[in-house]
């Protein structure tokens, strides 16, 4: 860790100093379990753990799960593994719910690119942690 990075670390506030800490722990388990398990396996056990403590407001909320997701790109880039953009998305949503946040998790497949697909999370309908012009080019998978 550079001098910078310390730093920039140091200026996080203390609760996300301790969700970059548990991001960066949990990526790599869900990078692993997502290949042994599959999507669906890992998903419902994420899912099944049901929400944890509540935020104040749906404002906090939106805001809240914006710096997650923030925070999630972060690990990605100088944690110990960058993960797919699918373990990616499953550590955010699962992150999300023990906040109370009921995002939603969207696969899709590239419109123009049959064999490309691309995972995501969704807040009221806006991407978390990918750009606003991924609906243009992907197309969701209509259930999981």
């Amino acid at each position: 860790m550079t001098r910078q990075h310390l730093s920039q670390f140091l200026a996080l506030t203390s609760w996300q100093r301790r969700f970059l800490i548990e991001a960066a722990v949990r990526l790599p388990i869900v990078d692993l379990r997502l290949r042994a398990q599959g999507l669906q396996k890992l998903r419902r056990k994420i899912e099944a753990r049901g929400l944890g403590r509540a935020s104040n407001s749906d404002a906090d909320k939106a805001g809240t799960a914006s710096q997650m997701a923030n925070l999630v790109a972060i690990v990605s880039r100088h944690g110990l593994v960058e993960g797919t953009c699918l373990s990616r998305s499953l550590v955010l949503l699962w992150m999300l719910r023990r906040h109370e946040i009921e995002a939603e998790l969207v696969v899709g497949i590239r419109r123009d690119d049959a064999k490309d697909g691309h995972a995501w999370v969704e807040l009221g309908g806006q991407p978390l942690n990918a750009s606003a012009i991924v609906s243009k080019r992907f197309d969701p998978f209509p259930a999981l």
